[in-house]
């Protein structure tokens, strides 16, 4: 399931509900951010939480500067990627 990174709440509230499933069965999960506002997959390689200086993006609510709460089950994410 890709989830897209900007706004904490979804990301959160996905992660949240997929890897509480009483079955243990749960989908990938794969958090997407914008290559000018990657500030989870930052905060994750560098293994702190980071605020960044943002481009622009298509969607305004994707231009966050500071990731969901840290360190915050977004972090369980199988995958996290930047996309253009």
């Amino acid at each position: 399931m890709a989830i897209p990174v900007g706004v904490g709440s979804l990301p959160q509230a996905a992660v949240t509900h997929y890897r509480s499933r009483p079955d243990g069965l749960a989908p990938a999960l794969l958090s997407v951010e914008p290559v000018a506002a990657a500030c989870l997959l930052e905060s994750l390689t560098r293994r702190r939480q980071i605020t960044l200086v943002t481009g622009r993006t298509s969607m305004a609510g994707l231009n966050c500067a500071l990731p969901p709460p840290w360190p915050g089950r977004t972090c369980e994410a199988d995958s996290t990627p930047r996309s253009p």
